[in-house]
């Protein structure tokens, strides 16, 4: 009995120092770049006809931000760092049909770029273009077919703002 105890550390042992010494991280535990302690998140700029996805997009980036404490959200002046972002485009088309003309099933594609920045314009992270989609059902009531697109845009949005996060720690 002693000697399963003994194998069943050993094993643990051998694991963890596999995992340190691999250089393994936990997502989302590295930080910013050039150390940023604090951060303003601006107001994205939306090329797009949807309204308010700028600031919804900020909200997300704000919330991953805190969500790890890597950074302290600030105000522009104290910040030691701007997060800046352009919602680039929203796309939708037709996936599945019920008959040529009753679409069924739609997907919406959206892409966002970002960049953190200076206050004297010094790129710190610059995204490349993040695209992200999710699909959504449609239904014979319009109002539910608008409520399903705009929560899989929600949903879009929020993959690519935990993807912009961690490229930004990860310096990806």
């Amino acid at each position: 009995m002693e000697n399963v105890r003994k194998i069943r550390i050993i094993a643990v042992l051998v694991i963890f120092f596999t995992v340190i010494g691999c250089g393994f991280k936990f997502t989302g535990s590295g930080s910013l770049p050039k150390a940023t302690k604090t951060v303003a998140v601006t107001v994205f700029d939306n090329k797009t006809t949807y309204t308010g996805l700028g600031n919804t997009m900020s909200n997300m980036m704000v919330s991953e931000i805190s969500r790890f404490g890597t950074a302290q959200i600030t105000t522009l002046e104290k910040a030691d760092a701007i997060l800046k972002g352009k919602i680039i485009s929203i796309q939708a088309g037709t996936i599945a049909h019920k008959t040529l003309q009753v679409p069924t099933e739609r997907r919406v594609w959206i892409t966002i770029e970002a960049m953190l920045v200076t206050k004297e314009g010094e790129i710190l992270w610059e995204s490349d273009l993040v695209t992200d989609s999710e699909t959504y059902l449609i239904g014979g009531d319009h109002a539910i077919s608008r409520r399903n697109e705009q929560k899989a845009v929600e949903i879009a949005m929020k993959r690519i703002a935990e993807t912009m996060y961690y490229r930004m720690v990860s310096d990806f």
